[in-house]
């Protein structure tokens, strides 16, 4: 009886913390995006109704990611599920001013969201504590390397019952809570074969004008490479 007792506390225990209002991270949740791999290509646009030049990237050896040089600057970029990591050095001959302020994640549905940027390293455990950054200043020869993260993505989850820890959604598909793993997959499917980019929009003021950068990652299409019938 006394046995009976004990497990039957534990189970109201266990079954007190397990409550269905807490959200909780399903396990296809984190294999959905693969075996998809996302391109990068960039524009920059120096003044308003200015013509758009095409930024060529090399990849970068032992290191995910792409690198383009530039008279003033170098970046690299590479993607992660979460968000992004960036790589900026100036290469001028004064200041470059990162109006974080202004970045923006525009995801496949087209909707514009603002970031959270903090320099490498481990993220707040949550999501209110996120906050959009200030204007950085680089300084002639310095080098930024920060984590980029659209504020939206990330939220606490329940680990078990008791753990909660901080989890960010993959880029793409924007929402996942509403699908099932095989919803899923035929989403993230259709978006790569109809070439659906999300984009990173990140602007730069050097010398005083501002220059924005918006690197567009598309899913690669399975299907390009398959003979037409």
């Amino acid at each position: 009886m006394r046995r009976v007792s004990i497990l039957l506390g534990m189970w109201l225990v266990v079954n007190a913390c397990c409550d269905r209002e807490t959200r909780r991270i399903q396990p296809y949740w984190l294999r959905v995006p693969d075996p998809y791999s996302l391109s990068l290509e960039a524009t920059q646009r120096g003044q308003e109704n200015a013509a758009i030049e095409r930024i060529s990237f090399e990849p970068i050896r032992d290191q995910r990611g792409n690198c383009a040089e530039r008279t003033e600057m170098r970046v690299c970029i590479s993607n992660v599920n979460y968000g992004f990591w960036l790589d900026l050095t100036n290469k001028a001959g004064e200041s470059i001013r990162v109006l974080w302020p202004m970045a923006r994640y525009v995801d496949e549905l087209g909707a514009a969201h603002t970031l959270y940027a903090q320099q490498r390293g481990a993220l707040p455990d949550e999501r209110d504590k996120l906050r959009p950054p200030p204007v950085e200043i680089i300084e002639a020869g310095a080098r930024s390397r920060p984590t980029v993260v659209p504020i939206y993505k990330q939220y606490l989850v329940a680990s078990g019952c008791r753990d909660l820890y901080p989890y960010s959604e993959p880029l793409v598909p924007t929402r996942l809570d509403d699908k099932n793993e095989q919803q899923m997959k035929a989403y993230v499917d259709d978006l790569a074969k109809r070439q659906i980019p999300v984009k990173l929009l990140l602007p730069f003021e050097i010398d005083g004008k501002r220059y924005d950068y918006t690197f567009a990652f598309v899913l690669k299409d399975r299907w390009a490479d398959l003979p037409k019938e």
